[in-house]
């Protein structure tokens, strides 16, 4: 009974270190065989300098930002983060356009140009002819801070 115990102590200690995903380059995100799954992609959010669309997900608030391979690329997917004052969320801005605060994993505030690694729950769709191609982090479980 207490190696029982001891080993659910220890496998609660390991999943409490962060959630896991599948690692993938930003360049490979958009795999149609991504889909629905949990990934992990490095890159940098961006709001830009327009609103920040939010919308009701689930009885929760998600706002989308905007995930790139660099801050300066205009090619970027979608991360839809949930709003709140918490970890791995947004503070959506007071007024349209004004500035808005987003933490990481650990709580700490994040900069626009702060390079992070985004873990979440990705969805693909190709193109057909009546539908756009479509790539983004339907929902974003973590936001962690690259250093270096």
């Amino acid at each position: 009974m207490f190696r029982f115990i001891l080993f659910v102590g220890l496998a609660s200690s390991v999943s409490a270190c962060g959630p896991s995903g599948t690692s993938v380059s930003f360049g490979n995100l958009c795999e149609i065989e991504n889909s629905d799954q949990v990934m992990v992609s490095e890159g940098y959010l961006n709001a830009g300098d327009h609103d920040i669309p939010c919308r009701e997900s689930a009885g929760s608030l998600e706002c989308m930002l905007e995930f790139a391979a660099s801050a300066e690329d205009t090619s970027f997917v979608s991360a839809y983060v949930r709003s709140g004052d918490g970890p791995n969320q947004v503070s959506p801005p007071a007024v349209p356009g004004g500035p808005f605060l987003l933490r990481a994993h650990d709580g700490e505030p994040l900069n626009a140009d702060d390079h992070i690694r985004l873990t979440g729950l990705v969805y693909v769709q190709d193109a057909t002819d009546s539908t756009e191609a479509v790539c983004a982090f339907r929902e974003v479980i973590s936001i962690e801070r690259v250093e270096g």
